[in-house]
């Protein structure tokens, strides 16, 4: 949602929640980064995430000479409240030359955002995408991410386009995700699958829009930036709008510059910094004609990406998302600062800036009237989303040093098979740690909130924050395998298949674990009496606990083999392509064993489903 005047410069102005599929493993960061808290009468709220499944996954990013050739996957988003305020996607895609790829998501509503846009440049490092969080929120901006890079996934990038042009859309229906590989080259790649976080709500905003333009009159010098002996200091100039009686909820924000240089517009970086503190960057060394930056209005929803524009005159995206600072108070000091980052004996200036904002009433002002006859409702103790884990053991990044020198024999053949099956006896180790049942020491300091409390129990509030204890999990341990080579085996077309067949049940089997634990699990799948005050959120308490019937334990879904998979030829390429499937199998369930082996969370544990018996016996008062 955005305003729909642009004022000339000066003036005053979530398918199924599943994932499965050949190399579609989808394993979760635990550090999301948090969607904005509700306004005022936003009606029901809930953040929920769907993946995509079964013939979505596994799709082949080939060689596309054209940039009409993109793969697309799809996810139907069902059930969900009816206003987005957040999306955050993440991606699960392997390839050779990721700074290749363009990628981009469509809502059901028809609006496209780019993730990142493939500079047909046959350059980028392996993997660089393959479990990216793409969130507005995010710390690294995907235009400043080089591609060549370390091997591995970028943890978190905010993308080229603006996630927040999506919100105050209705989710529900089909979102499409298109993967591109923009050069053609020898190189190609896998989407093994992607997932797709939504922050709903049940009603629409009443919002207000203000203007608040500058008032700077003669404009202000940019200084060149200086060479002190090989290190180069950036000239910069700030300015502030104060902000005053907008509502205390930003909903959305838009920014118009009225910025030039003397000599080259790419010298200039541009970014804005809200009253809490948030900065945005706007621009950063994008080049064009010399208004470039006058009366430019810069715009979550706009059509063109300032990265890549080639017009002086259209609403652009910025560089970072100001869909960034939604849910803060817009009221207060608001600060643009411009900079000249590159040596040249010429300078820029700022003649003025204006923001845009559209606000509604924040939850915590008491603003918000609740419709006639509406029952007092009991407040919702305070729940702090801080937690006790173990680290994350560190993933090893693929070796790829010997991609391309596999020979068909029957040597490679059963190594391939081993691989296999070490990702078989991994996937077993998990499940086998799930179905013990869940202890005290599984779980992270503070992983059960008041939101995975279930009938029965009453909340309460500590008059302080207590302290967390870490956890200490139970090992996943994995069997050794048997390495007798004494069984028949051949150099065949039918074995590869049956290796092949064992590579996919694998990935099902580990897509059914990730479900499985991705909010799934319930105070069935612990133990009676394991949940102590010390794994309770830090001021949280359990007044009162009623007995009631415990929710079945979780399982284990596998989604059964799809096509016959009986057309396989005995070649290189493909002994190649399925050791790099298990190979990847068994990254991602390392993956997962040391998520398990960091502690349980709350985001683990489903919603309302720990009852009496899960409490330790002091807390069943």
């Amino acid at each position: 949602m955005k305003l729909t005047s642009h004022l000339g410069r000066g003036l005053a102005v979530g398918g199924a929640i599943a994932a499965v599929g050949a190399a579609g493993l989808t394993m979760t960061d635990r550090a999301l980064a948090a969607a904005p808290d509700a306004p005022a009468n936003a009606g029901a709220t809930e953040t929920r995430t769907f993946a995509s499944e079964g013939a979505q996954n596994g799709l082949t990013v080939g060689v596309a000479p054209t940039a009409t050739d993109p793969v697309e996957s799809q996810i139907v988003v069902s059930g969900a409240e009816s206003v987005i305020r957040d999306v955050d996607v993440r991606t699960f895609i392997e390839h050779t030359a990721s700074g290749d790829l363009d990628i981009e998501l469509e809502s059901p509503e028809g609006t496209v955002v780019k993730l990142v846009v493939g500079n047909n440049g046959a350059v980028g490092s392996n993997d660089s995408f393959d479990g990216t969080l793409w969130d507005d929120s995010a710390t690294e901006l995907a235009t400043d991410t080089t591609y060549p890079a370390p091997d591995g996934a970028v943890p978190e990038l905010v993308p080229q386009g603006a996630l927040g042009k999506f919100i105050g859309e209705d989710p529900n229906g089909t979102w499409i995700l298109r993967v591109l590989d923009a050069n053609d080259d020898a190189d190609g790649g896998t989407l093994g699958s992607w997932q797709l976080a939504l922050t709903t709500q049940a009603t629409a905003p009443q919002l207000t829009a203000t203007e608040h333009p500058s008032s700077i009159g003669t404009p202000l010098p940019v200084p060149d930036a200086t060479d002190d002996g090989g290190t180069v200091t950036p000239g910069g100039v700030t300015h502030e709008i104060v902000v005053s009686g907008a509502k205390d909820y930003l909903w959305d924000a838009n920014v118009v510059t009225d910025a030039t240089h003397s000599v080259n517009v790419g010298d200039l970086r541009i970014r804005v910094t809200n009253p809490q503190g948030r900065t945005v960057v706007l621009s950063t060394n994008n080049n064009g004609g010399a208004g470039f930056y006058e009366d430019r209005l810069f715009d979550d929803s706009a059509a063109a990406l300032v990265s890549t524009t080639a017009s002086d005159t259209d609403p652009v995206v910025p560089e970072g998302a100001l869909a960034a600072l939604v849910g803060g108070n817009p009221n207060g000091t608001w600060t643009i600062e411009v900079l000249d980052s590159l040596v040249g004996d010429d300078q820029g200036s700022l003649a003025g800036w204006t923001l845009q904002l559209q606000s509604t009433d924040a939850a915590t002002n008491g603003g918000g009237t609740p419709p006639p006859g509406t029952p007092p409702t009991t407040p919702t103790p305070p729940e702090s989303t801080r937690e006790v884990c173990l680290p994350q053991a560190p993933q090893p990044a693929p070796d790829r040093s010997k991609s391309g020198t596999v020979t068909v024999s029957t040597a490679q053949l059963r190594i391939n098979q081993r691989i296999y099956q070490a990702a078989v006896r991994r996937a077993n180790a998990v499940q086998k740690w799930l179905d013990a049942g869940l202890v005290k020491d599984d779980f992270c300091g503070g992983a059960i909130g008041a939101k995975q409390l279930g009938q029965g129990l009453t909340a309460g509030t500590l008059p302080a924050a207590q302290a967390l204890t870490p956890p200490k999990p139970r090992p996943v341990v994995v069997e050794q395998g048997q390495t007798s080579s004494s069984a028949r085996f051949q150099l065949t077309a039918a074995q590869l298949l049956i290796n092949q067949r064992v590579a996919q049940a694998a990935v099902r089997r580990a897509n059914g674990l990730e479900k499985r634990l991705d909010g799934g699990l319930t105070g069935g799948d612990i133990r009676d009496g394991q949940v102590s005050q010390d794994k309770l959120a830090e001021r949280l308490t359990v007044t009162a606990a009623a007995p009631v019937a415990q929710p079945a334990a979780s399982t284990t879904e596998i989604a059964a083999r799809s096509g016959q998979g009986g057309t396989v030829r005995m070649t290189a390429g493909q002994l190649l392509v399925n050791q790099r499937i298990g190979q990847a199998a068994i990254r991602r369930l390392n993956a997962l064993t040391a998520r398990i082996e960091s502690g349980i969370t709350r985001s683990d544990v489903r919603a309302g489903s720990i009852t009496a018996a899960d409490l330790a016996p002091d807390l069943r008062k």
